[in-house]
């Protein structure tokens, strides 16, 4: 957690000073009890709700409490996990591994399997494996023995963790069907969690309020005499019960065009919003959105990073000589962005901001994107040029609460910067994307702008995905087909390529994936004009032979016109899907194919000429076919503008799909003259 609120590093500091309180176990009996396993599971030899699912989760069992006994105030999280295994498809859901921080405890580790024949084996201590992943994190991991179809796994382990701003958070959906999963928590009055719930509405959700005594240590409060101190009393206080169920949940089932999946599973998420103690005034933890953008701009770790002159002062003089060059102050940051993007490499890890000086970074020649992304932010305080920071959490990291302020769901910072009247973004890290192009996993909708006067939420906007390709075949003799082909690509589809081209200078692992549909392809002349840092697009050409294109049987000539469909087959799948379609930037293609008509053969069929429109703009589609005397032209036009499908407009997109693809398969006819 980062060190950057000092608002929050003094409550978490009055938290430690809490003591002494243990939450007794809820008094409803728990959904599943260790080692005891119903002769009806055993003998299970389908889920019938999903036939095809190889393992099944029976039940997913987890109580919360918190604990202030011994020391530092904590929360104390058990689970009790019981799996079954229908077929060897479903032994990988034996291995099991447990990360977590390592600032935590994680013990009263246990493990069994049940076999089919009603015998039960123990996962020995010596077969549990602990291992740091990192310099934050930890993880447990084992196996199970007498693995066969038909098994039940079960295991369980407790895990403390110090403080308590954010509690675990819960899913009630994972890759497998789950029968049952139900989270229990015990809450003091003390505190105000924020609880969000995500996904499909809850089977059970109850509060049931108890009263307790709990022993707080040491706290200020009015007497008659005025303050006096407390120390080591009972007080009597509200615990809340907490009780949420989810039965028959169905296997989460990932496809095309959506972020991580932990935005869609269903789930329950807590963050501390305030703490008040007997006959205190309530301690804020989420203030309000103006108070966290101040103590940003304020911050060593942030604001000051790209404000204080000395914390920069080497960049500048190093870029200077560069910066020379440009006769405006924004050529001069256009040169000294692309120069910087040459020389700083990205050292694979997002952060929104800095621990060290910018200059310790620079000397380095590598940092995380945040601190990238500041030395963009330090150039133009240097210049005079309007500029922001945009604070967001990428794709794969999941999506932001704009209700709350919640820093700690940031983890990139992009700067958004005023070049002659237009606001672009900048995204340092890769010398392949052009101006106005963050990086692909920073599209993620919005991104908070952390003005100390006016903090707002701003939408992410790129311009669209742009390629043109324009064919030209010509029939040989012998039916085979000799082509042209020249392409401008813009925007993502220009890095893309232009990646593809720096692992291989000759252009082969483009054309390797063009051999998938014609294995008979031989291509000649790979020309790539242009860099993708440009503004300007990049041209591909080459010339080639296709001896599979055509098929002649009889009097007749079949040929389908497109050499390079847009989508070789729908990237949605689903019969229905429960989350959105949501794809990262507008996508705007084109095929333009002309055909010299092979001698002594007339047109006899063509594919229909289509316009399908998506609703209020969102998208078309256009198959036109024009024969004009010994020539024939075919034009396929896509654009898709809108770019969240919520799940009731699902069918829509995927049907959308479809038609394309299923245009992109007709052929043209040729005929024999008479």
């Amino acid at each position: 957690m980062y060190t950057y609120n000092s608002l929050l590093n003094r409550t978490l500091m009055f938290l430690f000073l809490l003591t002494a309180f243990s939450s007794p176990v809820q008094a409803q009996r728990p959904p599943i009890k260790w080692g005891k396993v119903a002769t009806s599971d055993l003998t299970m030899t389908v889920y019938e709700q999903d036939t095809s699912a190889a393992a099944l989760v029976l039940t997913d069992y987890g109580v919360l409490k918190f604990d202030f006994t011994r020391g530092p105030a904590k929360h104390v999280m058990t689970r009790h996990t019981r799996i079954k295994i229908f077929d060897r498809k479903g032994y990988d859901h034996s291995d099991i591994s447990i990360i977590y921080h390592n600032s935590d405890e994680i013990k009263n580790i246990k493990a069994q399997i049940h076999t089919p024949d009603g015998n039960s084996f123990d996962v020995k201590k010596g077969d549990i494996f602990e291992k740091p992943l990192n310099d934050n994190w930890n993880q447990v991991s084992f196996t199970f023995p007498q693995l066969t179809e038909g098994a039940i796994i079960e295991y369980k382990y407790t895990v403390d963790s110090r403080g308590i701003f954010t509690l675990p958070t819960w899913q009630f959906q994972t890759d497998i069907p789950i029968l049952h999963s139900e989270l229990r928590l015990s809450i003091p009055e003390w505190y105000d969690y924020i609880i969000i719930n995500q996904g499909r509405k809850l089977n059970k959700s109850s509060i049931v309020e108890r009263t307790d005594n709990l022993l707080v240590p040491t706290y200020n409060a009015p007497g008659s005499t005025g303050i006096i101190d407390v120390s080591n009393q009972m007080v009597s206080t509200q615990v809340f019960e907490h009780q949420y169920i989810m039965k028959d949940m169905p296997a989460f089932k990932a496809e095309a065009f959506m972020t991580t999946e932990d935005d869609y599973l269903a789930g329950m998420k807590f963050q501390l919003r305030s703490i008040k103690f007997p006959k205190q005034a309530a301690q804020p933890i989420l203030s309000d959105w103006y108070i966290v953008a101040k103590d940003l701009s304020t911050s060593e770790y942030f604001g000051l990073q790209y404000t204080q002159r000395r914390r920069y002062k080497k960049i500048l003089e190093s870029l200077a000589p560069v910066m020379e060059q440009g006769d405006s102050n924004e050529e001069k940051f256009l040169l000294a962005f692309q120069q910087l993007n040459n020389e700083m490499q990205w050292n694979g890890y997002y952060s929104v901001g800095s621990h060290q000086n910018l200059n310790e970074h620079y000397e380095k020649k590598s940092a995380n994107s945040g601190t990238l992304n500041l030395m963009l932010l330090a150039l133009c305080n240097e210049l005079g040029l309007e500029a922001y920071p945009l604070l967001l959490s990428t794709r794969d990291n999941g999506k932001m609460v704009e209700i709350y302020p919640i820093l700690e769901q940031f983890n990139h910072t992009i700067a958004a910067v005023n070049i002659n009247g237009n606001l672009l973004l900048f995204d340092l890290g890769n010398p392949n994307r052009p101006l106005g192009l963050p990086r692909k996993v920073s599209l993620n909708g919005k991104a908070w702008l952390p003005s100390p006067n006016n903090p707002q939420w701003v939408d992410i906007n790129t311009p669209p995905s742009k390629s043109t390709e324009m064919f030209n075949y010509t029939f040989t003799a012998d039916g085979e087909i000799n082509f042209t082909l020249k392409g401008k690509y813009e925007g993502y589809s220009a890095v893309s390529l232009f990646e593809k081209f720096q692992n291989n200078a000759s252009g082969s692992s483009i054309i390797k994936e063009w051999y998938k549909s014609f294995p008979g392809l031989d291509v000649k002349d790979v020309k790539l004009t242009g860099t993708s840092s440009d503004s300007e697009p990049l041209i591909l050409e080459f010339s080639g032979d296709l001896t599979d294109a055509a098929q002649t049987i009889g009097d007749f000539i079949y040929v389908n016109p497109c050499m390079n469909p847009f989508f070789p087959e729908n990237p949605l799948k689903l019969e229905e899907r429960s989350y959105p379609v949501n794809i990262p930037y507008p996508i705007h293609q084109q095929s333009l194919v002309f055909i010299t008509k092979p001698e002594g053969y007339q047109l006899e069929e063509t594919p229909e000429s289509i316009r399908i429109n998506l609703p209020n703009g969102g998208g078309k589609f256009e198959y036109l076919i024009n024969d004009v005397g010994t020539q024939l032209s075919v034009i396929m036009k896509m654009e898709i503008n809108q770019l969240i499908y919520p799940p009731e407009e699902y069918k829509t997109i995927k049907n959308f799909f479809s038609l394309i693809i299923e245009k992109q398969n007709e052929q043209l006819v040729f005929s024999k003259k008479q």
